[in-house]
């Protein structure tokens, strides 16, 4: 559908994969992959959570009205949700533990 309007408009879908869920593998051709831009697939998951507190935490210095981002985003626990109640632990160490694996795999 994102696409489809994409096309019809002219505008520019924003895929939402970051590093972690790409190295991994923990993304979906037509959900966190579908996109012409991949504005946060360098970032590891640990850092667009601190990237979104920090949203929260300054949003009016930001500009903002109110915190652009729902506080569940980011403290509920991360879930490719491809299926009922999974959880990204149940098979991956924790992301904390994951982002310094593959900096070292990729970037090192």
């Amino acid at each position: 559908m994102m696409m489809a309007l994409s096309n019809r408009t002219g505008a520019l879908v924003l895929t939402t994969g970051n590093k972690s869920e790409l190295a991994v593998g923990y993304c979906t051709l037509y959900g966190d992959m579908n996109g012409g831009l991949a504005v946060i697939a360098d970032l590891p998951k640990t850092m667009v959570f601190r990237i979104c507190r920090y949203l929260n935490d300054h949003f009016a210095k930001l500009g903002y009205a109110c915190p652009p981002i729902p506080e569940n985003t980011i403290t509920k626990p991360p879930s490719a949700e491809l299926a009922p109640n999974q959880l990204d632990s149940d098979s991956l160490p924790e992301y904390e533990t994951l982002d310094e694996i593959i900096e070292r795999h990729i970037e090192h």
